[in-house]
């Protein structure tokens, strides 16, 4: 069973199908994120990076990212040589 997490207000939250979270008692909502959504994304936009010879620019558009974070993420790749 998912384990729900608490509030400040000390009230239990509940949950909807899309998993999006409601605080019952102070209204607060809230989703829990995803990380292997994440990191599978990332790959993808390496992929387009490296092989679809897309610019930083276009896939920090597409993704919402910057430059700056895109190139950290893509370095963890570069780094990590195919066995």
């Amino acid at each position: 069973m998912l384990e729900l997490p608490k509030f400040a207000c000390n009230s239990m939250v509940q949950r909807n199908i899309k998993h999006r979270f409601k605080c019952k008692e102070c209204g607060l909502l809230f989703t829990r994120g995803n990380p292997g959504v994440s990191k599978q994304n990332r790959f993808i936009w390496f992929r387009d990076w490296i092989v679809g010879k897309q610019t930083y620019e276009h896939i920090s558009f597409e993704s919402g990212y910057s430059v700056r974070t895109l190139k950290r993420y893509f370095e963890g790749y570069l780094s990590d040589y195919p066995t």
